[in-house]
C-alpha cells in the first residue's frame, strides 16, 4: 500500500516525539502547528500576488509598452486596468468580456497572444495574467457581482484548490497525531 509508509513515519514521529510530553500538552503542539501551517499557506498565496506597481514594472520590463502606450495601438497599463474593471460591471467572466471585447476564446488565450506580440514565452506573462485576473476579481465583488471566478482572491481557482489540499493534508495529518490509541 503507498500510504503504508507514510503511516509508519507518522506514527514513528507521533511515539518518539509526542509521547514524551502529556496528551494534553502534544494536543496543543499539534494545534498551534496546524494553525501555523495554514496560516503559512495562505499568507504565501497572498504574497505570491503581484502589486499594481509591481505589475506595472513586469509589463514594461516585458516590453507591453512598445504597443500600449499614449498614442499607440493598444491602451497604457493604467487603461488596461480601467478596461478590466469596466469589463467586471459589464460581463459575467472575465473570459465572456474578453470574447465579445477581443473575440478570443478566454482570457488566457488573449494574454498569449499578447505575450507572442511581445516576443516573450507566454510562461512569462503568467503573474500579469493573474494580476488581472485579481482586478476583474475585486472589480467584480466590489461592484456586487459576487467577486467573479475566484471569489475576489488574487489567485486563479487552481491555487484556490492546491490550498485547500494542502489545508486538507494537514488536517488528516493532524487527526491522525491526535487521535486516541
Amino acid at each position: 500500500m503507498v500510504l503504508t509508509p507514510l503511516i509508519y513515519s507518522l506514527n514513528s514521529i507521533n511515539t518518539r516525539y509526542f509521547n514524551i510530553m502529556p496528551t494534553e500538552n502534544r494536543k496543543q503542539v499539534i494545534l498551534a502547528l496546524l494553525i501555523l501551517s495554514m496560516i503559512l499557506v495562505v499568507g504565501a498565496a497572498y504574497a505570491y500576488a503581484l502589486t499594481e506597481s509591481e505589475a506595472e514594472a513586469k509589463f514594461q520590463q516585458l516590453g507591453c509598452v512598445n504597443c500600449h502606450k499614449e498614442g499607440g495601438v493598444a491602451p497604457t497599463f493604467d487603461g488596461v486596468v480601467d478596461e478590466i474593471k469596466d469589463w467586471a460591471k459589464e460581463y459575467p467572466t472575465i473570459d465572456a468580456a474578453v470574447k465579445a471585447e477581443h473575440n478570443e476564446d478566454s482570457f488566457d488565450d488573449l494574454m498569449d497572444e499578447m505575450a507572442a506580440n511581445a516576443g516573450v514565452d507566454p510562461s512569462q506573462v503568467t503573474d500579469l495574467k493573474e494580476f488581472f485576473e485579481g482586478v476583474y476579481n475585486e472589480a467584480k465583488a466590489s461592484a456586487g457581482g459576487g467577486g467573479g471566478e475566484a471569489g475576489g482572491l488574487p489567485f486563479s481557482p487552481v491555487e484556490l484548490g492546491v490550498i485547500i489540499v494542502i489545508i486538507v493534508i494537514v488536517l488528516a495529518i493532524a487527526f491522525y497525531l491526535l487521535r486516541k490509541k
